[in-house]
């Protein structure tokens, strides 16, 4: 094998003294100026050195997700209390006054509705229990006043209507016997009331008669009719003239004839037959 050369290092020549470049010249450090002490706070000019962190050899903790200040409770207002906790409403039928602790009843014949202050006076007409919510109206045949507990029922000779304030008397010629009554009946023939709210109707007297209903008199047969004649006659409570006067005797035609048979007179009511 070929030898190795040798390698020899070659020396770099020596500068000149003189070639060299002069030597910067050493700068002369100005005074710092003396501050004057000042009334307004002072500020160091110099910064303060901010300590460099040591590192720490345990892992950093982890940050929270969600970081929000706690919040500072705020204590409720004690709540006012209100109409329906402090007070309770009334029933119907029920009232109060301002400042009771219990709802009064309503008496009979008076009312209230829902949350009243004071009951209502039935009207006329009407009538309630006690504690009621509303008045009832009178029945057919009763009546009542301002304020009633029960409705009253017609005397005889008076009747009314549902709802009546009072009880109306029956005309002449009409007539109720009963109580509580919703109307008045006409009286029959041979029958006659001459005065209103009558509880009965009057039969005719012998010689009269009432030939329709609801009569207010009765006709007296031997003047007030043209059917009849002086020689007519009738017995009580007659709707016609069916007997004949004295002297007279009652023909198969229903006819009054004079009755003088050798001078034998007979009495009121004598008919042919009799005879």
């Amino acid at each position: 094998p070929s030898p190795v050369p040798t390698m020899v290092p070659t020396r770099l020549p020596t500068p000149d003294p003189s070639s060299l470049p002069s030597p910067l010249p050493t700068p002369v450090p100005k005074p710092v100026p003396t501050q004057v002490p000042s009334l307004q706070p002072t500020t160091s000019l110099v910064p303060t050195p901010v300590p460099t962190p040591v590192p720490s050899l345990r892992p950093p903790s982890p940050l929270p997700t969600t970081a929000r200040p706690t919040p500072i409770p705020t204590p409720s207002p004690t709540p006012l209390p209100t109409l329906d906790e402090a007070c309770f409403f009334c029933e119907a039928g029920k009232y109060s006054e301002a400042g009771q602790s219990t709802c009064s009843t309503c008496e009979p014949g008076h009312y209230s509705g829902k949350e009243a202050a004071g009951c209502g006076k039935c009207d006329a007409g009407t009538y309630s229990n006690e504690s009621a919510a509303s008045c009832m109206t009178c029945l057919a045949g009763r009546w009542s006043g301002t304020a009633a507990e029960l409705c009253t029922e017609c005397d005889p000779g008076r009747s009314s209507a549902a709802g009546a304030v009072s009880c109306e008397a029956c005309i002449a010629g009409t007539y109720q016997s009963k109580e509580g009554a919703t109307g008045c009946t006409n009286c029959s023939v041979g029958y006659y009331a001459a005065i209103t709210g009558s509880a009965a109707c009057i039969p005719c007297a012998p010689g009269f008669f009432s030939p329709t209903k609801g009569a207010v008199s009765c006709l007296k047969c031997s003047t007030e009719t043209d059917i009849y004649g002086p020689s007519y006659w009738s017995s009580e409570g007659s709707a016609t003239c069916d007997e004949c006067q004295k002297d007279f005797y009652r023909e198969p035609d229903e006819t009054c004839a004079s009755m003088q048979i050798d001078g034998f007179v007979k009495e009121i009511g004598v008919t042919l037959t009799t005879l």
